[in-house]
């Protein structure tokens, strides 16, 4: 049974894959995971200050160095403003520039930690878990 229900929001733009992620989480209540999705990314800030988010997701849902200099900004306020959220980037895997500012944000703590595009549902779900 589990007592500690981790909130976690999932913030990007592409709703079936979003959706698709709140799906898994309730089918497997014995992760306890309580994901949020989070389509408006104006109001992503704002939505997980107010829950006290454990952990988010950003999607880097786009490979240019704009939507990772925003998803950037994002963890940098998000982790002002909710000092105690896990913050994981989720990227291409096939973005090689992505690849290495991913690695330079987590080395700097700017995130926690990242994960691609096509990594299999159950192993996000664990990372989740872990995190």
């Amino acid at each position: 049974m589990v007592i500690f229900m981790k909130k976690t929001a999932f913030i990007t733009t592409r709703r079936m894959l979003g959706q698709s992620l709140v799906d898994a989480a309730k089918a497997r209540p014995e992760l306890g995971l309580d994901i949020y999705l989070m389509i408006d990314i104006k109001k992503a800030l704002l939505d997980a200050s107010v829950l006290k988010t454990d952990v988010a997701v950003v999607d880097v849902a786009d490979r240019t160095a704009e939507a990772f200099d925003a998803a950037l900004a994002l963890c940098g306020t998000l982790r002002a403003e909710v000092p105690d959220c896990r913050l994981v980037l989720m990227l291409s895997q096939e973005d090689a520039a992505g690849q290495k500012r991913a690695i330079e944000a987590k080395r700097n703590a700017e995130v926690d930690d990242f994960i691609f595009h096509d990594a299999t549902l159950d192993y996000l779900l664990a990372k989740l878990v872990a995190i």
